[in-house]
């Protein structure tokens, strides 16, 4: 009931692009929601805090404040929530439990352009997916792998910097990878999603080249029209 009322108060709330659904994303499992002491680390799955106690400042963000039976709902199964039963763009960002979001989303991603989606390097939750796991399923679904949007670790104590503590000093810990559909040949692609995926790379993440790439395989007029514009702003 508590999570109705919140969503139905943040969808009222916000703009009319957003819409509020009151379930956990999984693979359709039952488990326990641990909510941490910074609400950005709570996840379906147990904190490693041997690990995470040997960084800078980790430990103290991810200890679980209070448990909660939970059942999670596949994305497969609230596919008449979204807009036309797809998804062209999707982000993810659930503390370690992203392979059971995309397990449960395996319908969805026939159809689905673009995944940006965060990946980890070492276990910061107890038996999760690493980026290897992910990425395998991923390609295995017809996606390649673009580029990291963004690297982020912490320093291993007791060593760190005086003037940003918190600045990575040589071990990457988790990322966001962003994927992209067929990404060589684009074999089945509707002009419309050629279209949606080139901008997701102009606008998002300024990837002009592969931006292009994807035009060519709509229109080779519009393609050359980009690649003079882009070659304008140099």
């Amino acid at each position: 009931d508590k999570l109705n009322a919140d969503s139905a108060s943040r969808s009222a709330s916000s703009s009319a692009v957003f819409k509020f659904l009151p379930w956990a994303l999984g693979d359709g499992s039952s488990g326990e929601f641990r909510r941490c002491s910074a609400a950005m680390t709570s996840s379906m799955l147990e904190p490693n805090i041997p690990l995470l106690r040997r960084f800078v400042q980790l430990e103290e963000v991810t200890t679980v404040v209070e448990r909660t039976k939970m059942d999670t709902k596949r994305l497969d199964d609230l596919r008449s929530e979204l807009p036309g039963g797809r998804v062209d763009f999707l982000k993810l960002d659930v503390q370690g439990y992203e392979l059971a979001v995309l397990h449960g989303s395996r319908e969805l991603l026939k159809q689905t352009l673009m995944i940006h989606t965060e990946v980890e390097f070492a276990e910061m939750y107890e038996k999760q997916p690493l980026f290897a796991e992910v990425d395998q399923f991923l390609r295995s679904q017809g996606f390649v792998f673009h580029r990291f949007a963004s690297v982020h670790g912490r320093p291993m104590k007791p060593i760190h910097l005086k003037e940003n503590p918190l600045q990575p000093i040589s071990q990457v810990l988790w990322a966001d990878a962003v994927y992209v559909r067929d990404m060589w040949d684009l074999k089945e692609h509707s002009k419309d999603e050629l279209l949606k995926t080139a901008l997701i790379l102009h606008e998002v993440y300024h990837s002009y080249d592969v931006a292009h790439h994807v035009l060519a395989k709509c229109s080779e007029a519009m393609a050359k029209l980009y690649l003079d514009k882009v070659l304008a702003l140099r």
